[in-house]
């Protein structure tokens, strides 16, 4: 077999090793925040040499919200929270007739609305596309009712099966009909979780 030599620039290393750390970084997130170790990153240039101008590519990906070395061979990356995939701030404590009625409200947007042009969306911009209706809400009100929405996409599990390398989970024509199966699912536990939680008052 012939083996072939590619030649690449320190340019393109750098930008390849920043998009590598951001896709790392996705992937692992619990909160918005994630520490990437570069010492397994081999490169015929070592990457720790170049760290002002690692910072410098990273900063350019829309996704990054902050980014700094904690240690010698350590970076701290920031994210903004719509680029977490499961990554929820606000709602938990909200009462479950509350969030399923929030979800109701998704569900027939998602239902209703043609997101296949081109024939698929991601999650995240679906759900930033239906946030534009509360644009004039304040900024409390629409972080908690996106991370509503968002923590209870989460709990069906539908982001955990399809979420890809950059962190989107996309809907497609094949699983648009499972999207919205589950979120009517999950809208079905909440209400009956709500009832539930009714009945344990009335009886104390």
């Amino acid at each position: 077999m012939q083996m072939i030599n590619i030649q690449v620039t320190k340019d393109e290393m750098l930008q390849f090793y920043a998009n590598k750390i951001v896709e790392q970084a996705i992937q692992n997130c619990k909160d918005n925040n994630c520490t990437i170790s570069l010492k397994n990153y081999s490169s015929d240039v070592d990457i720790l040499n170049y760290k002002m101008q690692m910072l410098q590519e990273l900063y350019k990906d829309e996704r990054i919200l902050d980014v700094f070395w904690n240690s010698e061979d350590n970076i701290e990356v920031v994210l903004f929270k719509e680029y977490c995939p499961f990554y929820c701030q606000y709602g938990e404590q909200m009462p479950k007739s509350e969030q399923a009625r929030i979800l109701l409200e998704f569900y027939k947007y998602s239902k209703k609305t043609e997101v296949f042009k081109p024939p698929y969306v991601s999650v995240r911009k679906l759900l930033n596309k239906y946030m534009m209706r509360y644009a004039n809400k304040r900024k409390e009100i629409r972080s908690t009712t996106s991370d509503v929405i968002k923590r209870n996409i989460v709990d069906t599990g539908f982001i955990n099966k399809y979420l890809d390398k950059n962190g989107e989970a996309y809907i497609t024509i094949k699983n648009y009909q499972e999207f919205l199966n589950l979120i009517a699912d999950k809208i079905a536990e909440l209400n009956m979780q709500s009832q539930e939680c009714k009945e344990e008052v009335e009886e104390d």
